[in-house]
């Protein structure tokens, strides 16, 4: 399976409020070369992690988190991890991280 990806626009808002009460946003753009490189390392340890050992990726994941595979909506670890260990085995290249 070839993998790109794309990061688009990184916003973080803040919960600090300006002096006018409002939520301010901070955008980082591509230049902030330290965000790009750790969203790189991050991706190419999962995408290596998945090809080794899917099980492995369990405590990436909360319980909370909701997963759509094949339209069938999964909820929680466990079930996350199921369907994650039931896919055929496929070896991941990441192509373009594009942000």
């Amino acid at each position: 399976m070839i993998t790109g990806l794309s990061c688009g626009t990184l916003q973080r808002v803040s919960e600090a409020k300006n002096q006018k009460g409002e939520k301010t946003t901070t955008t980082l753009d591509g230049g902030n070369l330290d965000l790009i490189a750790a969203a790189k390392r991050f991706l190419e340890n999962y995408y290596r992690t998945f090809d080794a050992n899917p099980a492995d990726l369990v405590n990436l994941y909360r319980e909370e988190l909701v997963m759509i595979s094949d339209g069938r909506k999964l909820q929680g670890k466990e079930a996350i991890l199921a369907q994650l260990t039931s896919l055929q085995h496929c070896q991941h290249q990441i192509l373009t991280i594009g942000c």
